[in-house]
């Protein structure tokens, strides 16, 4: 970039189970000079209602598998995975929802490899 500018590219991998207005302010606040691109692409519903049957089916296996066992701390988490799985699916099925992928890049700038390291710190956190 220049003598005197450094860059790194970071692309989001994870996001929150929630997301809402102005969750990336903190870090974007803290490191400053960053430049965000966003793809947004819709997902194929054939494609995301296989996948998510093929979801619940694992977990309710689990489910049979953990109970049977007797391992009952994770049948209340796996219980919620399943319901949250299904209502996802139906959702989907009948149109009230949509899934998308979504692709967030950050290059963040900085004018010395030294704060460039410290931002990084940040996004990692």
């Amino acid at each position: 970039m220049g003598d005197d500018k450094y860059a790194r590219i970071f692309v989001l991998m994870f996001y929150p189970s929630y997301i809402g207005i102005g969750w990336l302010d903190d870090i974007l606040n803290t490191i400053g000079d960053v430049d965000i691109s966003t793809q947004v692409q819709i997902a194929d519903e054939r494609n995301v209602i296989k996948y998510l049957t093929h979801k619940v089916t694992k977990l309710q296996s689990d489910y049979l598998l953990f109970e049977k066992q007797g391992n009952i701390e994770e049948l209340h988490k796996l219980e919620e995975n399943i319901q949250s799985f299904e209502e996802m699916r139906r959702n989907i099925q009948i149109n009230n929802d949509k899934l998308f992928f979504i692709k967030i890049t950050l290059r963040v700038n900085a004018t010395s490899l030294k704060e460039l390291n410290e931002k990084k710190q940040v996004i990692k956190r």
